[in-house]
């Protein structure tokens, strides 16, 4: 149990360790053991964090490394979907306590400034029956240090701001539980166009590198299950799976 008071949602069991390898890779076992929904891992450093395409994500103390396993009724297909609940909730909870505006690229990354401040990893697990049994919802919040050998990163405390990690993560599990009872009631509409609020504006120019090629074009929004929409010389594109790279992002006020 953790040495520190964190207030946390009525239907989430928070488990705290000190040092861990990856907390993606502890909650993924408890998944498979069966722990409820709600389970929630949070470590004070990784030893072997990890982003997506199995990069190593940096872990020192003092940044916020967490994973919360859900087991939402819905089809493996509309999983993804919670990684976008998951992101306004993060960008939500950073604006409230802060003040900082944070953007949002897709799929799974915040910025600052355009520098990565954090980013959101989903690993899932279906069953036959063609249900989603599990899904994991891995976030690394840059909170006091950054990787000096990534460039285009920050943290917030380099952005001015003077929060515990304590603060911020009891803030983003009031968020996002909120948010997630929002999704399971109202489906995935809402999510997404509050996602756009924080995305770049309609119509920048975006280069994504796909697993084989690349798409260039113009950035038109998401479509109804959160692939990335692009305009290109042959007519609009729907993207499932890619990287997004260097795009403009604001505030659509």
């Amino acid at each position: 149990m953790s040495d520190f008071f964190v207030e946390t949602p009525t239907d989430c069991n928070l488990l705290f360790y000190k040092s861990v390898e990856s907390t993606n890779e502890v909650a993924k076992k408890l998944a498979v053991s069966g722990v409820d929904s709600g389970t929630v891992v949070w470590a004070k450093e990784q030893l072997s964090g990890k982003g997506r395409h199995g990069r190593s994500w940096s872990s020192p103390p003092g940044n916020l490394y967490v994973s919360i396993i859900q087991r939402p009724n819905c089809k493996p297909s509309e999983g993804s979907q919670i990684g976008f609940v998951a992101s306004v909730s993060l960008v939500e909870t950073i604006n409230s306590l802060t003040g900082i505006k944070v953007t949002l690229k897709w799929p799974n990354d915040l910025l600052i400034n355009e520098k990565k401040v954090a980013g959101i990893l989903l690993e899932s697990s279906s069953s036959d029956s063609d249900k989603l049994d599990w899904v994991i919802i891995g976030v690394g919040l840059n909170v006091l240090s950054c990787p000096k050998h990534i460039k285009d990163t920050t943290c917030l405390n380099t952005e001015g701001a003077r929060l515990s990690v304590e603060e911020l993560l009891q803030g983003f599990l009031m968020k996002l539980y909120s948010k997630i009872s929002e999704w399971d009631e109202q489906g995935f509409e809402i999510i997404r166009q509050k996602w756009m609020i924080y995305a770049p504006i309609q119509g920048s120019e975006t280069r994504v590198r796909l697993p084989v090629g690349e798409v260039t074009g113009k950035y038109c929004g998401l479509d109804c299950s959160g692939n990335l929409l692009i305009e290109t010389k042959n007519g609009i594109k729907s993207i499932e799976t890619g990287e997004v790279f260097p795009v403009v992002t604001n505030y659509n006020e």
